[in-house]
């Protein structure tokens, strides 16, 4: 079971899928029942730590590459966000600076774009 979540991980990370890097290391850290634990509670700690920290990176890269779609995407980065923070399980892992450097971004192509040359 771990091969599989370790592929899973890095094509999810490969394709710069914040949302679902999110989602996986959210249910990764649940502690599951006795009777359905498919991983040791090491590794499933792990997993969900990667998982959220590629969730991150995802989200850096997609600001980076974003152009004109950077509210969209702040957006949907910005709902990553609540996901960790309402699932009361994860500490903040870094998506609180990402989110302020894209509106910083943002206000910068505003402002540029309303300048006279």
């Amino acid at each position: 079971m771990s091969k599989t979540i370790q592929n899973l991980l890095e094509v999810l990370n490969s394709l710069d899928d914040h949302e679902m890097l999110t989602e996986v290391g959210i249910q990764l850290a649940k502690v599951p029942e006795s009777d359905k634990k498919y991983l040791y509670n090491f590794e499933r700690e792990q997993f969900s730590l990667q998982a959220t920290t590629s969730a991150t990176s995802a989200a850096k890269r997609l600001i980076n590459s974003a152009g004109s779609r950077l509210p969209e995407v702040a957006m949907g980065i910005y709902s990553s966000y609540l996901k960790i923070q309402k699932s009361n399980l994860l500490k903040d892992n870094g998506m609180s600076p990402i989110l302020v450097a894209a509106y910083e971004k943002y206000l910068i192509s505003k402002v540029t774009s309303v300048l006279p040359e």
